[in-house]
């Protein structure tokens, strides 16, 4: 199954690739659903990400997200984290423990960014937001 519009294509049985360009990278954020009893989200990319993956939820029927795991924290695997875990509040945020102080506070991270992708990043990505702490796993 693929949906052009979206880019988003069947990998294996209920498991999705959505993939997303970032036009001023030049390389696109790849995003992972798994469409099951508890339904997983994979490395968001970006909060600009965020329209097209709920577009791709609800292609999907996915009215609640279970889990968003996230596999490091650079900006095209984790800026919408923290955005997405307010949107689907019951979300679980799966991270590895040495880096769960930087998802609840990405203030050092927003920084290195900054030195990355220019002072107005946020304005191309979207807001990097923390993820609460209560939320993590």
């Amino acid at each position: 199954m693929k949906n052009n519009e979206l880019n988003l294509s069947e990998v294996a049985d209920n498991i999705y690739r959505l993939e997303l360009p970032i036009y001023f990278v030049g390389y696109p954020a790849v995003i992972y659903i798994i469409n099951g009893p508890a339904p997983v989200l994979v490395d968001p990319g970006p909060a600009s990400a965020i329209p097209a993956i709920q577009d791709a939820l609800k292609q999907l029927s996915i009215k609640q997200l279970d889990y968003i795991f996230l596999t490091h924290l650079h900006m095209d695997h984790f800026g919408g984290a923290g955005a997405l875990s307010n949107i689907y509040p019951k979300a679980k945020v799966v991270v590895h423990r040495d880096y769960a102080r930087h998802a609840i506070n990405p203030s050092r991270l927003r920084n290195v960014f900054r030195i990355i992708w220019g002072e107005d990043f946020e304005s191309r990505f979207g807001k990097v937001e923390g993820v609460p702490k209560d939320r993590l796993m």
